[in-house]
């Protein structure tokens, strides 16, 4: 028996089309008028025109053999799947990147995102596969440190969106862990920050995993054995370009994602007005709020302009106008400052009562 090796390599031309998606992506996140433009505008009129020297596109081609019956095209490779999958993520990162930045439509971003997510799932799982579907003995320790680093990671972002809700919405750590609210905001917190996590882990798995499969075959008295190895850099390269694009997209507009996700989160567990004096209420017809109900007379408003979101306690009283609301303070020094104004009040009052 003798055993021969034999490396898989793409062409070069598929980084070729990441790469330009990858430039045009992270140009639409700078202004017009920044110094980088023309670099961008440089570097891509380069790789367009690459493109157009060189339209070969693997990932699409499907080679023919000769049989007896006629020819015949030969079933796509799981590395083959796994490419072509990659560069539909790139095409979504970029799709998303674009109406983020042009169209400012919420629910269309949303669906290119998750499907570069998806794409990024699948890509991996093909490569990780191998030719029979299943995941090779070598890398099912990969696959569960994968569940692992999930599982731990959910567990962190869980726990991080009930001290956030204790902070913003000054509940106690039981109060916090019973409402809707808290698992709403932990799961897109969680759809947010699964990019970039699955973007890292699968890089690193891409780079130093080996993907081999080896096949025997016999021929009267030899036995042939063959080792295919393949190149993982047309997975872990454009996991690169799509999770930077993406932290970028994010580093840009953290305020308006923060300030949704709070949003959506609340309204999942709120109404629009509140039950004080016997009788619902609601503020005034400009203003944008919520209300949580936490006990018979304890609420929590939220009230809406823009991206900032403010939280008040809301405490329901016997006479007119029947409630009153108190801002929420969060850091220390807005609560000393109220301390201070709070004893500042107290001192007048007294001097007050005194000369009276």
């Amino acid at each position: 028996m003798y055993i021969r090796v034999r490396r898989i390599n793409p062409p070069m031309s598929i980084f070729l089309y990441h790469a330009l998606f990858f430039l045009l992506s992270i140009a639409f996140l700078f202004p017009s008028d920044h110094l980088a433009v023309p670099i961008f505008i440089m570097l891509i009129g380069l790789l367009v025109t690459s493109a157009i020297i060189t339209p070969k596109i693997w990932v699409i081609k499907r080679s023919r053999v000769d049989t007896r019956n006629g020819s015949r095209e030969l079933r796509g490779s799981r590395y083959e799947h796994s490419i072509a999958w990659m560069l539909f993520g790139s095409v979504s990162m970029f799709a998303f990147i674009f109406i983020t930045e042009f169209i400012s439509s919420v629910d269309y971003g949303t669906v290119f995102i998750i499907a570069s997510f998806f794409s990024i799932f699948i890509s991996s799982y093909y490569y990780l596969s191998n030719s029979e579907g299943s995941v090779g003995k070598g890398n099912k320790m990969t696959a569960w440190a994968i569940r692992v680093v999930s599982i731990i990671s959910s567990f962190i972002i869980l726990s991080w969106s009930k001290v956030a809700a204790m902070g913003y919405m000054d509940l106690t750590y039981n109060d916090a862990s019973s409402r809707m609210i808290i698992y709403a905001y932990s799961i897109m917190i969680l759809l947010i920050t699964a990019i970039p996590i699955s973007g890292f882990i699968y890089m690193f798995v891409s780079l130093y995993e080996t993907k081999v499969i080896e096949r025997v075959y016999k021929n009267g008295s030899k036995t042939k054995k063959i080792n295919l190895k393949y190149n993982s850099l047309p997975i872990a390269i454009p996991l690169i370009m799509i999770t930077t694009a993406f932290l970028m997209c994010y580093g840009k507009h953290h305020n308006v994602v923060d300030a949704y996700i709070v949003r959506k989160s609340i309204e999942l567990d709120s109404a629009e007005g509140f039950w004080c004096g016997g009788g619902y209420k609601t503020l005034g017809t400009n203003v944008d709020a919520r209300f949580i109900k936490l006990s018979e007379k304890d609420y929590r408003a939220f009230i809406f302009k823009g991206n900032n979101i403010s939280s008040y306690r809301l405490s329901c009283l016997s006479t007119y106008p029947y409630y009153e609301m108190k801002f929420v303070l969060i850091k220390a020094s807005d609560i000393r400052m109220q301390m201070k104004a709070d004893e500042i009040n107290n001192d007048l009052k007294i001097v007050t009562n005194t000369k009276g």
